[in-house]
């Protein structure tokens, strides 16, 4: 299975910011990746991801199995979307990339 790139985002210091690059979602514009003030030990999600001021989407901090890189695991879900779609922020360079797998039974 092979990933395919759906976004590019920055790191702005205090949050990502970014566009989607796909027929559909690119209609959405600028997209905010902000961090979460969550309680400790809980299960809610570390980012929540916006478009204007409408929550599309949360997302998770993951790190590799060997340990040596952190992504962020992104769900994004909207009553406009037919489904969720699952997909992880990397860092690329100077840039973030959102990286996305068809599920597959």
């Amino acid at each position: 299975i092979m990933a395919l790139k759906i976004g590019t985002f920055y790191d702005k210091g205090s949050h990502f910011e970014g566009i989607f690059e796909t027929r559909k979602l690119h209609d959405l514009g600028n997209i905010i990746i902000d961090p979460y003030d969550k309680s400790p030990d809980s299960s809610e999600p570390d980012y929540i991801v916006r478009s204007g001021q409408f929550q599309i989407g949360r997302g998770w901090k993951q790190t590799t199995k060997d340990g040596e890189r952190e992504y962020i695991n992104l769900i994004l879900d909207d009553p406009h979307m037919e489904e969720e779609i699952r997909a992880r922020l990397v860092k690329q360079g100077d840039q973030h990339i959102l990286l996305w797998e068809r599920m597959v039974d």
